[in-house]
């Protein structure tokens, strides 16, 4: 699974998420494995677009974009392991405002919060 968004999309909910601080972008496609890098890509490509979208507070708005799958490869692997502290942080943007994020679903429910 891959996930992004596109401006153009209709699941791109701009009323709910015009008064948010921080907006976690998702869009669900078919599941995969070894996904990364020509997501990764897409996702730097397009993740400026939408921050820049002056129907969002351009001043207090904070993005975070995902790209999950079964397992990473290539040079997705590679991006998400640069930050030692923050590992999956592929990508920043515009001083830290925009984060592109590469994870697989293993590392997701691993770091899930236990609720036992």
């Amino acid at each position: 699974m891959a996930v992004g968004l596109v401006a153009s999309d209709p699941a791109l909910d701009v009323h709910r998420l015009a008064h948010r601080s921080r907006t976690r972008v998702a869009r669900r496609r078919s599941a995969t494995a070894g996904r990364g890098p020509d997501e990764l890509q897409q996702l730097k490509n397009y993740a400026p677009a939408i921050a820049k979208d002056p129907r969002f507070d351009l001043q207090r708005t904070r993005w975070e974009f995902w790209v999950v799958s079964t397992e990473v490869r290539g040079i997705a692997d590679d991006n998400r392991r640069q930050y030692p502290d923050q590992f999956g942080l592929a990508s920043t943007l515009h001083g830290g405002w925009v984060r592109i994020w590469v994870k697989t679903w293993g590392e997701i429910l691993h770091d899930a919060p236990n609720t036992d």
